[in-house]
């Protein structure tokens, strides 16, 4: 019991280092590097779509500021620090590149 209990947390501990460094496991490949420097402002519909995207900013550790307008969202963001995502395959690679392009972002994909 004790082995199993030590097993346990070996593998949380180790799962806490890689989630904190970079968002998936360390046997990834490719890195997509992103940043922004000036503040850009995205106008949400609804609360939900406002809720999602500062939920993957924060993962992302973009900084955020949120406006409340009672019935939508503006979500200011920025990256003015090259930050990088390590994911899984190539084209999990390019979708993220490609929703941080869409958003303003310059990025770099590397393999």
């Amino acid at each position: 019991m004790f082995m199993r209990l030590l097993l346990v947390a070996t593998i949380c501990v180790g799962l806490m280092a890689t989630v904190g460094a970079e968002p998936v496991a360390a046997e990834t490949k490719e890195v997509v590097k992103y940043q922004l420097l000036e503040w850009k402002n995205k106008h949400t519909k609804n609360n939900e779509d406002a809720e999602k995207l500062i939920k993957t900013f924060k993962m992302l550790k973009v900084e955020t500021e949120v406006s409340d307008h009672g019935n939508h969202k503006d979500v200011k963001y920025r990256c003015p620090k090259w930050k990088q995502l390590t994911v899984k395959d190539h084209d999990t690679a390019h979708q993220w590149e490609a929703w941080l392009k869409k958003l303003g972002f310059k990025t770099i994909h590397e393999h």
